[in-house]
């Protein structure tokens, strides 16, 4: 079970089986996280998703095992429309995601569209 074709991961395992000598062989796809949990849950198969997301389905149902060899990193970007205005609970999202992730917030991406 995997997610469509679309989602980044998938590349980040075909390289990871890849480096054993295999390739993963797929059952169904799915953009709906709900769906690929049910499938696995029904014995059709196993996934592959980032920790994170186990971290909030995780279940007693289901048996999860931390992939180490290769690490499978992936970079995530916060990204908003330019020009348009920030709200300061918008504002206050992004310092909390800042901090929360541990990542930088540029000069630019808080800046309000000028004035006409």
């Amino acid at each position: 079970m995997t997610f469509t074709e679309d989602f980044r991961i998938n590349d980040l395992i075909r390289s990871a089986c890849g480096v054993h000598g295999f390739a993963p062989r797929t059952a169904g796809r799915s953009s709906h996280l709900d769906l690929v949990i049910a499938m696995v849950r029904s014995g059709m198969g196993v996934t592959i998703f980032p920790q994170t997301l186990w971290n909030r389905i995780a279940s007693s149902e289901l048996v999860a095992i931390p992939l180490t060899h290769p690490r499978l990193s992936y970079e995530l970007a916060l990204v908003r429309r330019s020009g348009s205005y920030v709200s300061r609970s918008c504002q206050a999202w992004i310092m909390i995601a800042s901090t929360a992730l541990g990542f930088d917030v540029g000069s630019g991406f808080m800046n309000q569209p000028e004035s006409a």
